[in-house]
């Protein structure tokens, strides 16, 4: 029995949202309100512009960017994740749908084994950089079944993860939930197994929660709680608690209210509307609750049911963004309050009550503020705070006056919160150095603390002096990657060990084959690529910059936007811009492009640039994706295809793509790959949650496009790559994996085999080494061999998960010895040429099911049979229908379309808008005689269909292709070589 996730709307409660100051008061908040995305980033962009003119101080100037490091992180990844409107929704909702979707469909035919994935990294990391930190990915929250030994980490993009407190291997318990953030994670403290997670991304918001899901053993399966949120709620969740006193308690601090649930889950309450960021109960006394809005301490003493608010005096007026409270079991009355914001200052000040919060018990102001210790929220260059995105404390459990506080640094006190002093920086030497952006302060049971930031998990051990902070990530493979540059240059011993990757929050990667990754640039990197003549030159986006190689730290080689009186003049005004592309010509690797919104050139090793002559800047917006190669050029940009027709030339092939974004402005263009060998033969790729429009196809070097992205969900697709060699071979990468198409298939298939579902930002082939690379936001970095070759032996051990329907094969053997319960139920079909082993360990539970054979690899799809003088007969079965899209008039006659043209073996027959009922194909010769004759058995589905036929035994001529419908009769011409 298949175990759903049905997730539906219960609380559809909004409330009015405190506007904070870091951007226009006139402007709703991004986060937590559906914005017109373009609307807002316009208005955005000429505030923040405003701002930065009117200070001349560096400073100031540079704390403008830093505020909106944020912003531009939530630009990035909302624009491909907008509904067809253009407006901001929670866009996690719709990739549930589309994963549950995928999973009832891809039962259907599969004639590739689709995909082998491993996980390359990273898990552990080193630099020779002085200036750059250690950092895997950033954790959001962190718990501990203190009675088993285990701590568990929520992170940003990549799920939930546990491992033993003393060390070992970290496991995802929740690789069946695609692209899955978590904020807080909850235990039974008499039962591991039963767990609650509050999904969402709470700090940066990019991803919205829906909700909180719960599992019954340990995170082999997951289902929803009554606390769901659906596509129309644009809501945050920051933190999650469960009654020590009752475990079916649990109570949530969010953007909509303090929400509680008594049983279990099933149902709540919103106990107080508003805003809340965190919560705690009283030790020892849990029908005592307290709770922060941005500048205010909310009192419970009816375990939660009601609130009141209790005045914290020398608050008002103070510009308080965000705030925290933290006790210890030490002295269960006293608790503290802190508060922060972004504006300097940042550290609005540490309030303290002795009475359990009890109002009068706050005396007359704060024990300290910035006045009076240090600014615990400011940068180790005293220019900035994040006081709004990274907000941790907490207090030790076996001393009172112990208080640990921290935003991008980390500060302690043992005074009570009167003085404190640094304990961690990220930038100055002498201080324990541990990665920036706190997130989580925690005890676990044995009273050590240990800390989630944006690095991943620390442990402190203040016993040792000369390391307090020890990292406890490696194996945690929740990096958020953005792009990647391919080595393709192998060296004297046959490796290629030179790939680039670019994260968020931790740098510039160098990938050399294994997964300890050197870090060679700090803050974001980006999109990179690789000097095929020498691996030693490389060239990244990182920090809104473009660098170049250089040793020790790489070399700004920028082009000059903010002079060149172009569409790119903004260009540093972004904070975050990692996926501008760069490209090495083939032909000479000294000449570079880069797009941003103009496409600029080269032609000495990034040393100068100049805008390429011709090429239109102002329309269409940013450069999504560049294709140079022998006698062509392709730029897509997100509303607009252009290609270099003549030298200096360029010829807008938008063509009838252009009507797409007119009618759906939520939807822009993502990616484009060309067929070197033919040029005249491209796809494009497509943002957004339409599901006509995934991946266009011309083979008219854009003179007309048509829709080749059936069988992909409606899902946004980010990146494609062509298979140089094959027969129209194509990957894309979309945000639940990745999908795979040929000539000879009629649909895109799951390229899927052992990668959980997670959100692919980039794809690449090394030819040489004949593997599928593909970059994720929160799951690392992942390899595959290519479509069509078939592995010698295959052990499942080598995948992380094997989601849905999964078939793998080998020449010779394959070897099983795991558990499959992915929770929704599995079909697992084994194929090898010689045997199929089951080992002790192997079981089958939750629904799945198993099929094991002898047989050779499928290598290559089956195409319709040949014609042997007679009619062909197509079972409907084998045949998917496209979506029909929202346009479509069934009464016209259906449009018909021949790639490619001419042909020498295989014709694919693109059939579009068909209406229901029997479908019937001709060929016939110059003479009108019929020499193929296909009909199909039963009547079809209305929709677009892609139908490969083989027709090399043909002779050579001129032929048509006759297509014969309820509404009429289409032809269309052909050469046959």
């Amino acid at each position: 029995m298949r175990k759903l996730i049905i997730l539906v709307g219960v609380l559809m409660m909004f409330s009015l949202i405190q506007v904070p100051a870091q951007r226009p008061q006139e402007l709703p908040d991004y986060k937590t309100q559906s914005v017109h995305f373009d609307s807002y980033v316009t208005a955005y962009e000429k505030w923040l512009s405003e701002e930065e003119k009117s200070n001349s101080v560096n400073a100031q100037s540079r704390l403008f960017k830093k505020r909106s490091k944020q912003f531009y992180r939530w630009v990035w990844y909302q624009k491909n994740r907008l509904n067809i409107a253009g407006y901001t929704f929670n866009s996690h909702w719709e990739t549930l749908k589309a994963y549950e979707d995928h999973r009832a469909g891809v039962a259907n035919a599969r004639a590739l084994p689709g995909g082998d994935w491993v996980n390359v990294g990273p898990t552990s990391l080193f630099t020779f950089v002085p200036s750059a930190q250690l950092g895997i990915g950033r954790v959001n929250c962190l718990a501990f079944d203190n009675a088993g030994g285990f701590i568990f980490a929520g992170s940003a993009a990549g799920g939930a993860w546990k491992r033993p407190a003393s060390g070992g291997t970290w496991t995802c318990i929740t690789n069946s939930i695609p692209s899955l953030s978590v904020s807080s994670i909850c235990l039974n403290p008499t039962n591991p197994n039963d767990i609650f997670l509050l999904t969402g991304d709470g700090n940066a918001n990019h991803n919205s929660s829906i909700g909180v899901i719960k599992s019954t053993d340990g995170g082999n399966s997951w289902s929803t709680t009554g606390l769901t949120w659906t596509s129309e709620s644009n809501i945050g969740g920051y933190k999650m608690l469960r009654s020590p006193a009752s475990p079916s308690t649990l109570i949530v601090a969010s953007t909509i209210g303090i929400l509680k649930s008594s049983d279990g889950g099933n149902t709540w309450i919103n106990a107080q509307a508003g805003v809340f960021f965190d919560i705690e109960f009283k030790p020892g006394q849990p029908s005592t609750m307290y709770a922060t809005s941005a500048d205010g301490f909310w009192l419970s003493t009816t375990s939660g049911n009601t609130w009141t608010q209790i005045t914290i005096p020398g608050i008002a007026g103070m510009g308080a963004q965000r705030s925290a409270v933290a006790v210890s079991a030490a002295n269960p009355s006293v608790v503290y309050f802190a508060a922060g914001k972004d504006p300097l200052p940042g550290f609005v000040g540490i309030w303290k009550s002795s009475s359990s919060g009890a109002t009068g018990s706050w005396g007359s102001g704060p024990v300290s503020s910035a006045a009076t210790t240090a600014d615990v929220f400011v940068d180790g260059t005293n220019s900035y705070s994040q006081a709004t995105y990274d907000f941790a404390m907490a207090v030790n459990p076996s001393n009172v006056n112990e208080v640990f506080i921290g935003g991008i640094d980390t500060y302690r006190s043992v005074n009570g919160g009167v003085s404190f002093n640094r304990e961690s920086s990220y930038y100055q030497a002498g201080n324990d150095n541990m990665h920036a952006d706190q997130h989580a302060f925690e005890y676990d049971g044995a009273g050590t603390m240990w800390v989630g930031n944006d690095a991943g998990v620390y442990k402190y051990t203040p016993s040792n002096p000369t390391s307090k902070w020890t990292q406890e990530y490696n194996g945690l493979a929740i990096t958020q990657y953005y792009g990647i540059g391919l080595d393709r240059d192998a060296n004297l011993f046959g490796n290629y060990e030179a790939n680039y990757l670019g994260t968020q929050d931790n740098g510039q990667h160098r990938y050399d084959g294994d997964a300890n990754n050197e870090i060679v640039y700090f803050g974001d990197g980006g999109d990179a690529v690789v000097d095929f003549t020498n691996d030693n030159t490389y060239y990244f986006n990182g920090n809104a910059r473009l660098y170049k190689s250089c040793w020790p730290t790489p070399c700004d080689k920028t082009p000059p936007v903010t002079t060149c009186g172009c569409a790119d003049a903004s260009y540093n005004l972004n904070g975050v811009s990692p996926d501008r592309p760069i490209v090495i010509d083939p032909s000479n690797n000294n000449i570079i492009y880069h797009g941003i919104r103009c496409l600029w050139r080269s032609t000495n090793g990034a040393d100068n640039w100049s805008l390429y002559p011709g090429f239109n800047c102002v329309d269409g917006g940013a450069i999504t994706g560049i294709q140079i190669g022998g006698g062509y050029k392709w730029v897509s940009k997100e509303t607009k295809v252009y290609r270099e027709s003549a030298p200096n030339v360029w010829s807008d092939v938008t063509t009838n793509l252009s009507s797409i974004f007119t009618a759906y402005p939520g939807i822009r263009l993502t990616d484009i790959a060309v067929n070197p060998t033919n040029p005249s033969e491209a796809w494009v790729s497509f943002s957004g949650y339409e599901e006509s429009y995934k991946v266009f196809y011309t083979s008219t070097a854009g003179a007309n496009w048509s829709n080749w992205g059936y069988g992909i969900p409606d899902v946004p697709v980010n990146c494609l790559v062509y298979q140089n060699g094959t027969n129209g071979g194509v990957y894309a990468g979309t945000d639940i994996g990745v999908y795979y198409t040929n000539n000879t298939l009629p649909e895109f298939i799951p390229f899927t085999n052992g990668m959980p579902a997670v959100i692919i930002t980039d794809l690449d082939i090394n030819p040489g080494q004949g593997l599928l690379y593909a970059t994720t936001f929160g799951r690392g970095l992942w390899t595959s061999s290519l479509a069509g070759n078939c592995p010698a032996d295959e052990n499942t051990s080598n995948f992380a998960s094997l989601p849905g329907n999964s078939l793998l094969q080998a020449s010779n053997s394959i070897l099983s010895s795991q558990v499959f319960n992915s929770g929704y139920g599995q079909t697992l079909a084994f194929e090898a040429g010689s045997f199929v082993q089951l080992n002790p360990g192997f079981e089958a539970v939750n629904g799945t099911v198993l099929t094991a054979s002898i047989s050779s690899c499928s290598n290559v799809a089956r195409p319709v049979a040949d014609y042997d003088n007679g009619v062909l007969v197509l079972d409907v079965q084998s045949l998917t229908a496209g979506s029909s899209g929202k346009s479509i008039n069934v009464a016209a006659v259906a449009a018909l379309q021949l790639h490619p043209n001419p042909v020498s073996d295989q014709v694919t027959i693109q059939a579009d808008d068909l209406p229901e009922g029997n479908l019937q194909l001709q060929i016939v010769d110059v003479s009108g005689r019929s020499v193929m004759d296909i009909q199909t058995n039963q009547e079809i589905r209305g929709g677009s269909y892609r139908i490969p036929l083989s027709v090399g035994h043909l002779p050579s001529g001129t032929y048509l292709v006759k297509m014969i419908t309820a509404n009429g009769i289409t032809s269309k011409p052909f050469v046959k070589l």
